[in-house]
């Protein structure tokens, strides 16, 4: 697994395929990764075509940081205000 913080659109030379801005990555495998966005919203994506393939809705407060537990169908996640929340995913990913 690997997670890092994601690529702001200065460091993409300011482009961006979504209107809102990741601030955090996790990647359980080459399949598919997770986006946590400013919005606080979280998405995860297939890799290889950017397909959405789950989200959960944010109400305004940024995401921290978010990673892959065991199993790894369970996302940790945290926001700016100090939240943290265990998410189980519809399916799991590996």
């Amino acid at each position: 697994m690997r997670i890092a913080p994601a690529a702001s659109s200065r460091q993409t030379g300011g482009r961006s395929r979504s209107t809102a801005c990741a601030h955090w990555l996790a990647v359980p495998t080459d399949s598919c990764v997770a986006l946590g966005l400013a919005s606080g919203s979280i998405e995860l994506r297939d890799v290889t075509t950017g397909a959405l393939l789950e989200s959960f809705g944010g109400d305004g407060v940024a995401v921290a940081a978010l990673t892959f537990a065991r199993p790894p169908d369970v996302i940790v996640a945290a926001w700016d205000d100090g939240r943290v929340a265990t998410i189980t995913l519809q399916a799991p990913r590996l």
